[in-house]
């Protein structure tokens, strides 16, 4: 998500595949102002442990860089957090 319009907004996806394909809980413990982030699993029948992130910078947010991170808490045993680095461009009316 290099470079998005703030009047616009965007979004942006981000797949995560659990070791093992276990069903994982995960907690949004941290993100961004300005930033909406959504977790749900793909298609808990058919790809188990495959869940997607889908991040939205939402219409309307002022422009400047948003250069930060999205901390997930999961029940995973081996991964109690889950860090994803979040560098976003948005600009203004050109």
């Amino acid at each position: 998500m290099p470079n998005i319009p703030g009047k616009q907004g965007g979004q942006g996806e981000v797949t995560i595949s659990v070791r093992g394909k276990r069903d994982t809980i995960f907690k949004i413990e941290q993100k961004p102002k300005n930033v909406e982030v959504a977790i749900s699993a793909t298609d808990p029948v058919n790809k188990k442990g495959v869940y997607k992130v889908m991040v939205t910078i939402p219409p309307g947010t002022p422009p400047g860089q948003i250069d930060d991170q999205i901390v997930l808490s999961t029940d995973h045993p081996k991964a109690s957090l889950l860090r994803i680095p979040l560098q976003v461009f948005v600009h203004g009316p050109s």
